[in-house]
């Protein structure tokens, strides 16, 4: 069986105990960091085809899109 990296840690508030506190661990800092890079690098593949301005055209809708969605009947 496969070993995965220790990515987040979890510990009580030390101000209520009640609470769990969940954060990366320094594995998960570079595991995001990874992933980051990578997901950037495909982006860049992905819309190499449109050039600079045809991909920025394009981001920009889609955010525009996800930022206010239309309203269906």
């Amino acid at each position: 069986m496969a070993s995965w990296p220790l990515v987040v840690e979890r510990r009580r508030s030390a101000q209520d105990r009640r609470k769990n506190i969940v954060q990366l661990t320094t594995e998960g800092r570079d595991c995001l960091h990874c992933a980051e890079r990578a997901r950037h690098e495909m982006e860049r593949r992905f819309l190499a085809p449109f050039g600079e301005e045809g991909a920025s055209s394009l981001l920009r809708s889609l955010r525009v899109l996800v930022a206010d969605p239309p309203v269906t009947a």
